[in-house]
């Protein structure tokens, strides 16, 4: 990507999604996406995550210091990915003053669709054969859940709700039956998270948010 150099006229947003795959990151002058790390360095592991963040900024001609705030994915995704993540941003928030906002990643998603939708879910892929989801009914949020795909077409039921997804998601004929219009992330989730709490449309919170299939491992709490 080429960055062009810019005077810092507005915020600075660092946003970092480290629980889903390998993880992301995304750099914000403004409302202007300035940086992208798809996670090919593998931003989920915590001895590479602070070295990505400082290639991304670098690209982008700018310093940690510069940063105004640093939004980051609180789950759902993999325990220790949520962990690296949300541990990592308290110790930059320990060191300088800097605006955090924790968000789920699926609210992130139901936030960047079409406001107009009255019937919409976001679904993650998760590790196996595990999805994620969440619904936003007439404004509503339902809570976070976690099942297969039999379980996500139970609690559609019908409905033939508007899905975004990631590609990953998709892979189940089923699903896309049962949607009316699903929507593909073109970005990389981070992307989602930095544009959400740019607008400051999602619930701030730094509770990681753990989703456990009971089904499929039973007993464990």
């Amino acid at each position: 990507m080429n960055i062009t150099q810019r005077t810092k006229t507005s915020p600075i947003t660092l946003a970092i999604e480290s629980a889903i795959g390998k993880g992301s990151l995304a750099l914000f002058h403004g409302e202007e996406l300035v940086g992208l790390s798809p996670g090919g360095s593998d931003v989920s592991r915590a001895e590479h995550l602070i070295p990505s963040i400082d290639e991304v900024l670098n690209e982008a001609g700018r310093k940690l210091v510069d940063v105004d705030r640093i939004a980051v994915s609180r789950g759902p995704g993999s325990y220790t990915g949520i962990r690296v993540g949300l541990a990592t941003v308290a110790g930059l928030a320990a060191a300088r003053n800097v605006e955090i906002v924790g968000m789920s990643a699926l609210e992130a998603l139901l936030q960047s669709g079409n406001s107009e939708e009255s019937n919409m879910f976001a679904v993650l892929k998760l590790g196996g054969s595990d999805l994620a989801w969440q619904s936003k009914v007439s404004g509503e949020f339902s809570d976070p859940e976690i099942g297969s795909v039999d379980d996500l077409l139970k609690a559609i039921d019908g409905t033939a709700p508007s899905l975004i997804c990631t590609p990953e998601a998709v892979e189940y004929e089923a699903l896309t039956i049962a949607a009316s219009k699903i929507s593909i992330t073109d970005e990389a989730l981070a992307f989602y998270i930095g544009r959400a709490a740019i607008a400051g449309r999602v619930t701030n919170s730094s509770e990681p948010l753990y989703l456990l299939n009971r089904r499929r491992n039973p007993g464990l709490f």
